[in-house]
């Protein structure tokens, strides 16, 4: 943060993708209406509250969520977090 403090998620996620909202633009004529990633790896934040955080930052704009898991050469599934992102348009 801006006095050095350690980015919570649960205080700075909704004013940080405003932020990004901001900067991306509304439309695609603007240019800036690319994709969004949200990783998050707090057992707190699940998919579809990352997927809901990120939709009302973006109205409008279609969501997606999942899992992040990695496979090993064994066939064992890791789970890594969840995520959120709105592809580009």
């Amino acid at each position: 943060g801006p006095k050095g403090q350690a980015f919570a998620i649960d205080r700075d996620l909704v004013p940080l993708l405003a932020d990004i909202a901001t900067l991306l633009g509304p439309t695609r004529s603007e240019g800036r209406s690319g994709p969004v990633l949200l990783t998050c790896h707090s057992p707190r934040w699940h998919q579809r509250h990352l997927r809901d955080t990120l939709a009302a930052a973006f109205p409008g704009r279609r969501t997606e969520s999942g899992p992040l898991t990695c496979t090993d050469s064994a066939g064992r599934t890791l789970s890594l977090g969840d995520f959120a992102r709105l592809p580009p348009l």
